[in-house]
C-alpha cells in the first residue's frame, strides 16, 4: 500500500529533520505513490511554544510565517514531481483553546489546503505526548490517568464534531505514557462514540507506524489493537501513515505492515488523492477525493519498500 497521509520536516518544525524536498525525495525513492504532507498548524501564544522554539527565540508570528512558508514550497514540490508522486499539502491540528477551531477553519480556507488531519496534542493547554514530564502534568492537574484520558478523548470529539478532518490523525497518542494501562468502561465508550462520529461523515483513521517507534514505548502501530478491531468490526476506512518527522522515518516500519495487516485481517484501505472534479458550477478544480484500495497486501509496492528499507537499516 504505497501511501502515506501525514508527515512533517525539520524545515518547517524544529523537532524534525531534513527539508521538505529531502522528505518527498525519499518517499519517492522508497516507492510511495501519494504522501500527505501536514505540517503542524502555528501556535498562537507565547506559552504554547515548545522547548526548541524558545530556544531560537521564536514568537508565535514566526511559526505562522513557517506554517505559510511551509505551504507554499509543498505547493512547489507538488508541481514539481507531479510526475512521480501524489503529494497532497494539509495541516495536522493543534486544539489548545477554544478558538482553535476557528483559526483552523481560517487556515484551511485562506492558504487553500487539501486536507486536515485532525489530532490532540493537548489537554488543559499542557502538551501531552511531548514528554513524560508534561504528561504527568495533565495527569495530575486532570485527577488521574482515566480523567486525563477521557479529558483527551472529549477534545477529540469536540475536535471532530467541530471541524470532520479527512484524517483522524494517531487516535490513542494519549496512551503514549501509559501503554499499559487497562481501558475503563467510561473511557471505552469514548473511544466508541468517536469512532462512530468519525464513521458517520466518512473520516479515515490512521494505522499510524510512529507507535511503534521504540521513543513511543507502544511497541506497535497506533491504533491500540482493541480499537483496530473495533474500527474494522464497524466499517471504518483505515488508511496508512508513516508520520515522519524526517527521512530517517519515511516508511517507518512499512517492512513489519504486510504482517501486521494480515494478522488483524486488513485488506482494504483508503487514501487521499487531489484531482480535477467537476463542481456545481461545472467548472472544473483541484479538490481531494477517498479512493479505496482493494487486497492490499498483494500490492507489489511492499517488496520494493521491504527492501530499500531493509538495504538501509
Amino acid at each position: 500500500m504505497p501511501v502515506s497521509m501525514h508527515s512533517h520536516s525539520g524545515q518547517f518544525c524544529k523537532h524534525a529533520f531534513c527539508s521538505l524536498e529531502e522528505v518527498v525525495m525519499r518517499a519517492i525513492e522508497v516507492g510511495f505513490t501519494h504522501y500527505g504532507l501536514s505540517e503542524h498548524m502555528p501556535r498562537y501564544e507565547p506559552e504554547d511554544l515548545y522547548e526548541e522554539e524558545i530556544e531560537e527565540d521564536l514568537a508565535p508570528t514566526d511559526l505562522q510565517n513557517m506554517f505559510e512558508d511551509f505551504v507554499k514550497e509543498a505547493r512547489r514540490l507538488q508541481e514539481k514531481y507531479k510526475d512521480k508522486i501524489c503529494l497532497i499539502v494539509g495541516l495536522e491540528t493543534d486544539v489548545i483553546r477554544e478558538d482553535s477551531f476557528d483559526r483552523i477553519r481560517k487556515l484551511k480556507k485562506d492558504l487553500e489546503l487539501d486536507y486536515i488531519v485532525g489530532s490532540v496534542h493537548h489537554v488543559d493547554g499542557i502538551p501531552t505526548d511531548f514528554s513524560r514530564e508534561l504528561f504527568e502534568k495533565a495527569e495530575t492537574l486532570a485527577g488521574g490517568t482515566e480523567k486525563v484520558m477521557c479529558r483527551y478523548y472529549d477534545l477529540q470529539y469536540q475536535l471532530i464534531k467541530e471541524l470532520q478532518p479527512e484524517i483522524i490523525g494517531h487516535f490513542d497518542v494519549i496512551r503514549i505514557y501509559r501503554a499499559d494501562f487497562q481501558m475503563t468502561d467510561l473511557i471505552w465508550e469514548k473511544i466508541v462514540r468517536n469512532i462512530e462520529l468519525g464513521i458517520s461523515y466518512g473520516a479515515l483513521f490512521e494505522i499510524n507506524t510512529a507507535g511503534a517507534s521504540p521513543r513511543k514505548n507502544l511497541k506497535h502501530p497506533y491504533p491500540h489493537t482493541q480499537i483496530l478491531k473495533y474500527l474494522l468490526d464497524s466499517g471504518a476506512k483505515l488508511t496508512l501513515s508513516d508520520d515522519a518527522h524526517g527521512t530517517g522515518d519515511v516508511g517507518f516500519w512499512y517492512n513489519n505492515l504486510p504482517q501486521y495487516l494480515a494478522t488483524h485481517n486488513v485488506s482494504d484501505l483508503y487514501y487521499l488523492e487531489r484531482a480535477l472534479v467537476t463542481n456545481a458550477s461545472m467548472e472544473q478544480e483541484n479538490r481531494v477525493t477517498c479512493k479505496k484500495m482493494t487486497d492490499c497486501l498483494n500490492h507489489p509496492f511492499w517488496s520494493q519498500c521491504v527492501d530499500i528499507l531493509e538495504k538501509d537499516q
